[in-house]
């Protein structure tokens, strides 16, 4: 990652997803676990990232571990998802 100071610009060498992810059954899981646990134990930053790595599955799963842990009617969990 580059940060031009004059002009405040930044430029990242990943190129960014436009098509949907694909994880395993066991990193599906992780991400679950680690974005709807409750105990406490997991940093802010790494729930985040559990979040927007789900987002960007675009599926069924990942729509019902989200919705799981807020507290929209996951209708409005599945329009957002779609509408992004």
């Amino acid at each position: 990652m580059a940060v031009n100071k004059k002009k405040l610009i930044v430029t990242c060498d990943q190129p960014s997803l436009s098509y949907p992810m694909t994880v395993s059954q066991d990193q599906l899981n992780s991400l679950e676990n680690t974005l709807l646990s409750r105990t406490g134990n997991i940093p802010l930053h790494k729930r985040f990232r559990a979040l927007f790595t789900l987002k960007s599955l675009k599926n069924e799963d990942a729509v019902r571990i989200i919705s799981q842990g807020t507290p929209l009617p996951s209708g409005m969990c599945v329009m957002y998802l779609v509408t992004v």
